[in-house]
């Protein structure tokens, strides 16, 4: 058995994936048709754990609780448990009226880095999530126009995350740099809004994800 907790903000959550509810959804599908297939080999368990608005500091204050609850079953039989930390978006947000990221950068390496240690006291399996892009070559305005998304800010907190990521040892699946960077495939990727993902978006995550997970031998 192999238990997934993917913790995240709305993407995570699939806000505006209106064909199939999200990377995470599709994630969880997969795995559940491998099961349906085949249940003596295979069984695993995916939780999303996507809160809309949520940054790294609001997870630094319920991690523990939201993850320990879930993962009572998981310790009673000694299964396998994988952790997705799927950050940093909300964290990037240009807030206008202060004049400043919704969490400063060096606050946000330092909660990540909580949240990895958190993390590492439930299973040695954590992965990091790049932050992926908004529309390209934009600012785009969120939340009364007092939220400002930017790929210039989005670059800057990846490049910080990679840095934790590198300090910890840990994996980093930079969807930004590997897949999303060519402005023609961003606009295809970004909704309505300009902050979140199409389906199409929501699509290679899970293509991205789910091809890490198994050539890591993780599934």
């Amino acid at each position: 058995m192999t238990y997934i907790f993917v913790v995240g903000d709305s993407i995570t959550y699939g806000a505006w994936d209106f064909e199939r509810g999200g990377w995470v959804q599709r994630l969880r599908t997969f795995l559940d048709k491998k099961v349906e297939e085949n249940p003596k080999e295979n069984f695993f368990v995916v939780y999303n754990l996507g809160i809309d608005g949520h940054s790294t500091e609001d997870w630094v204050k319920v991690f523990e609780a939201e993850i320990e609850t879930r993962m009572k079953i998981v310790k009673k039989y000694k299964e396998k448990a994988i952790i997705i930390l799927a950050l940093g978006a909300n964290d990037a947000l240009f807030v206008v009226d202060k004049k400043e990221n919704n969490i400063p950068i060096d606050k946000f390496k330092a909660n990540m880095k909580k949240l990895i240690a958190l993390s590492k006291k439930f299973t040695e399996n954590v992965i990091c999530l790049g932050i992926p892009p908004c529309r390209a070559s934009e600012s785009v305005n969120y939340d009364d126009n007092n939220f400002v998304f930017s790929n210039e800010d989005i670059i800057k907190y990846n490049l910080a995350l990679k840095s934790v990521t590198q300090d910890k040892k840990l994996p980093l699946i930079d969807i930004f740099l590997d897949i999303f960077y060519e402005v023609k495939k961003i606009k295809k990727f970004a909704s309505f809004d300009g902050g979140h993902l199409t389906s199409e978006g929501h699509q290679k995550i899970f293509e991205i994800v789910k091809n890490y997970l198994s050539e890591n031998e993780l599934l």
